[in-house]
């Protein structure tokens, strides 16, 4: 039973102030006489609880080892759509590792391993009249005080900032 502060200072008060034993005490709030006990002595108290700490399992070296492997074989073959999943390989390392663990374990640890990709950033550089940039777009806009959907061609030349916008007419679109 988790004492809350107002309950730990019902039975401190009770035994303190009023007298009570910790039988008379632990029948009248209706708790065990061992909880009474502990919180009379005054060495516990509810505001002072450690920390709950899970201990996690450990995965042998051995294990780890196959799962690279595994991982470094999907990369040397280079076939991404074909590579081992976290599944498949959790059900390789029971039939052929006899492992006991369970499968979000080998989840994880595929994750941790797994190589990470990297954003990839390429700056757009030009020289002026070599490249320019199109995109198309549809916007809701105010013509002659109707509001209107309109299909956009927005240009923009090499190195230059200004945009130039078309709308388009007559695409039956």
């Amino acid at each position: 039973m988790i004492v809350d502060v107002e309950l730990y200072g019902q039975i401190r008060r009770m035994f303190t102030q009023e007298g009570m034993t910790q039988r008379a005490i632990s029948r009248t709030l209706s708790i065990s006489r061992n909880t009474v006990k502990k919180h009379c002595e005054g060495n516990h108290v509810p505001w002072d609880r450690k920390p709950y700490e899970r201990i996690s399992s450990v995965v042998a070296e051995e294990i780890r080892a196959f799962i690279q492997e595994c991982l470094d074989q999907d990369q040397a073959e280079g076939l991404k759509n074909q590579s081992h999943t976290a599944r498949q390989i959790y059900h390789r390392l029971k039939r052929e590792k006899a492992f006991t663990g369970g499968e979000s374990t080998i989840r994880n640890i595929v994750n941790e391993m797994r190589p990470k990709h990297k954003e990839a950033f390429m700056p757009l550089e030009f020289d002026p009249g070599e490249a320019a940039q199109v995109d198309w777009g549809e916007a809701t806009v105010y013509i002659k005080g109707n509001k209107t959907k309109v299909q956009l061609s927005v240009g923009t030349p090499g190195l230059r900032t200004v945009r130039r916008v078309l709308r388009l007419q007559g695409l039956g679109v």
